[in-house]
């Protein structure tokens, strides 16, 4: 897989102590402590099994979010959330891409393909409305 992905940066959605992203006060945790540890173990598997020069980012402003993935100077680029909210087409899973079809899509459908075998109870929220 390293062969075709090159080298990778995760962006897990939201920072923990500045935006939580979505929260379940009922269990005391947030969408972005969540996604740290998928993506923990996201860049951890790709690292490990599939030989991929894999980096983990946690920002919540966008300009801090670029300035980090240019200093990495990655071939590709996802960025991993969970959503919530009342109205069923804003919430569940999801991974954000660059726009276009380029290897951040290859990648991004594959982790997304994963995710779905494990965590089978998470809504899969899916858009392909730029053609990827």
């Amino acid at each position: 897989m390293s062969e075709y992905i090159g080298k990778v940066v995760i962006n897990a959605g939201h920072k923990i102590g500045m935006d939580p992203g979505a929260v379940n006060s009922e269990l005391a945790i947030n969408e972005a402590t969540i996604v740290l540890k998928i993506s923990e173990i996201t860049v951890d598997l790709l690292n490990r099994k599939y030989g991929v020069e894999a980096y983990l980012i946690q920002e919540n402003e966008l300009q801090d979010i670029v300035n980090k993935v240019n200093a990495l100077d990655p071939d590709v680029v996802i960025s991993e959330h969970l959503n919530s909210s009342d109205n069923k087409t804003a919430q569940g899973a999801e991974i954000f891409t660059t726009y276009g079809q380029n290897n951040s899509d290859i990648l991004a459908t594959f982790v997304f393909n994963e995710y779905k075998k494990m965590f089978t109870d998470l809504y899969w929220r899916e858009d392909w409305s730029d053609g990827d």
